[in-house]
């Protein structure tokens, strides 16, 4: 009976790598990528000699080290001793499904179960399992920005004669106040307040109030410039609405325009809010 080394190598290494990805996610412990590559290159390694160990003694011997070795890179220190046997079981799982795709594949139990097909089960699984994945995150990314929507304002800054318009978040976690005037504090990009300011630094405009000190997206603590508007205008669902009492942070620290938007609003400015 032929062997196909490829569908022996693909095989293995996709099967392998989902078992784990699985046994993790089925356990409720966080997935090591590293981890599982690992896994599955050395399951690989050891299954393409496989169809050379002739003793079904020495084969079932080797199959337990192996078993025993994979349960070691991948559970180590994840303290949960369920892991090895759910990794049993989604093995036995994924083995009947690569064996009745790999059947349906080729028509023939023995040339099913020594890989002798044209296409790969296991890569089969594996593209089904990345389309999956994708259409997963790109899921999450579409509901996360329809949610974000309702939290979105457009805000229109003026100080002088300059003014800018961006999309502004309403951030419910926004409770920066200055210390000294006791406003609130709303946060803009530094591009956009390059163009409010005219190219001016903010500590060179005549806006310039102070400064600031909170956290960034990294959790390091930032000293941003404050600057005092003429006049914020919000847009809401009943129309516009003017809040002057207010300060702006200058800041890119914050990972604004990354986003879908360029400014952070604070709860104070929005009514009801």
């Amino acid at each position: 009976m032929t062997v196909y080394i490829e569908n022996v190598v693909i095989d293995n290494f996709a099967m392998t790598y989902l078992i784990a990805d699985l046994s993790y996610k089925i356990g409720g412990v966080r997935a090591s990528r590293l981890r599982s590559a690992l896994a599955s290159f050395i399951a690989t390694i050891v299954a393409i000699f496989y169809p050379f160990i002739h003793n079904n003694f020495a084969l079932f011997a080797v199959k337990v080290m192996l078993y025993a070795m994979l349960s070691l890179i991948l559970y180590f220190k994840k303290n949960k001793k369920s892991l090895p046997f759910i990794f049993l079981a989604v093995t036995a799982g994924m083995g009947g499904g690569v064996f009745f795709i790999a059947f349906l594949l080729c028509g023939d139990v023995r040339r099913a179960l020594y890989g002798a097909y044209d296409i790969s089960p296991g890569l089969i699984i594996l593209a089904g399992w990345a389309l999956y994945r994708t259409v997963k995150v790109v899921k999450i990314k579409v509901e996360r920005k329809r949610n974000i929507k309702n939290f979105l304002r457009k805000v229109k800054i003026t100080i002088g004669t300059s003014s800018v318009c961006v999309e502004g978040l309403i951030d419910s976690g926004n409770a920066v106040f200055d210390e000294k005037s006791t406003l609130p504090v709303m946060f803009l990009s530094a591009s956009d307040a390059n163009r409010l300011l005219l190219g001016k630094k903010p500590e060179d405009s005549g806006s310039f109030c102070g400064y600031t000190s909170v956290n960034d997206i990294s959790g390091r603590q930032v000293r941003l410039p404050l600057v005092r508007p003429d006049k914020v205008e919000i847009d809401t669902q009943t129309g516009p609405e003017y809040f002057n009492d207010a300060l702006i942070a200058v800041s890119d620290a914050l990972g604004l325009r990354s986003k879908n938007y360029a400014a952070i609003l604070h709860p104070a400015m929005i009514k009801g809010g």
